[in-house]
């Protein structure tokens, strides 16, 4: 798997300050300039 310029903005994110909250990648979204949906999806396929 390539990992693409938003994949490598959305790593930090995941493995510094992940927040624990009841809605996380909603709380990244908008830091990140990334829809909520498209970090879920994103996140997925790096945890794989």
């Amino acid at each position: 798997m390539s990992m693409d310029a938003i994949d490598r903005k959305l790593l930090s994110p995941i493995q510094e300050d992940f927040p624990i909250t009841a809605a996380p990648f909603a709380e990244v979204a908008p830091r990140l300039g990334i829809d909520e949906g498209e970090i879920i999806v994103r996140a997925g396929r790096l945890k794989e």
